[in-house]
């Protein structure tokens, strides 16, 4: 399925916890939706879904998209996501095929 969206990637290592490093990038991918939907040129005609998302982890060495890791990143995206979106309100989903990267999939069941 395509669709238009944004797509953030660090390209340096990031510090923290697994937890802290998911919410820099999704706070830094939502400051980029927000700057973008101001620029004058897209005024009204730009809108990104902010209750869908992806979070992938580009370091297929260091987290095989396999269920193990999944299950071990969905442990610790959780309790961010609770805090982010509130407990329950959410669905995670693994994304993608063994060969690419792991990939969560982020589905709010009610607007934000």
């Amino acid at each position: 399925k395509h669709r238009l969206g944004l797509l953030y990637t660090r390209r340096t290592a990031a510090e923290g916890s697994v937890a802290e490093r998911a919410r820099a990038a999704i706070e830094a991918a939502l400051r980029a939706c927000d700057l973008l939907e101001r620029e004058p040129e897209f005024a009204g005609r730009l809108t990104f879904d902010r209750d869908t998302f992806e979070l992938s982890v580009n370091d297929r060495l260091l987290a095989p998209n396999d269920d193990s890791t999944y299950r071990e990143l969905e442990r610790e995206l959780r309790p961010l996501l609770d805090q982010m979106r509130g407990a329950g309100k959410y669905t995670l989903a693994s994304a993608g095929a063994p060969r690419e990267l792991l990939t969560v999939a982020v589905t709010a069941l009610q607007p934000a």
